[in-house]
């Protein structure tokens, strides 16, 4: 099993921008992709290539706290917290950038993955709460 919290706003995954020479991601998808493999590279011990063996079947679930709009007043701000988020940005981008940001660390390829579960909710401190396991 494998637990990992990332203290910061999730960042979705853009859409590949293609052009006459080469294809790309737009920031800050690059950014976040990098901070989070970071992170994950911190929280593991050195002697860990992977956590998970390359013909295991995974299971994520992972908890989406989006940051409240500055905009809202404190008592609206307060009723939020722990309401699903309905806005943008959507959920399978959220969760592709996880997958993204923890292919080669974690796991050996994010094919592996034969079971996700995610929630996008509203909370005052912005984190991603991420839960791997073995099927």
């Amino acid at each position: 099993m494998y637990n990992l919290t990332i203290f910061a706003n999730p960042i979705a995954a853009s859409r590949p921008r293609v052009t006459r020479w080469s294809t790309y991601y737009k920031e800050p998808y690059n950014s976040y992709k990098s901070f989070l493999r970071n992170k994950v590279i911190e929280s593991m011990p050195d002697s860990f290539l992977s956590v998970f063996d390359a013909s295991m079947a995974l299971k994520m679930n992972i908890i989406f706290e989006m940051e409240i709009p500055k905009s809202y007043s404190n008592k609206k701000r307060l009723s939020l917290v722990g309401t699903y988020v309905i806005k943008k940005p959507d959920i399978d981008n959220l969760i592709k950038s996880v997958q993204d940001g923890l292919n080669g660390i974690v796991y050996h390829d994010d094919n592996q993955i034969a079971s996700v579960n995610a929630v996008k909710i509203y909370s005052l401190e912005p984190k991603t709460i991420i839960n791997i396991k073995e099927l």
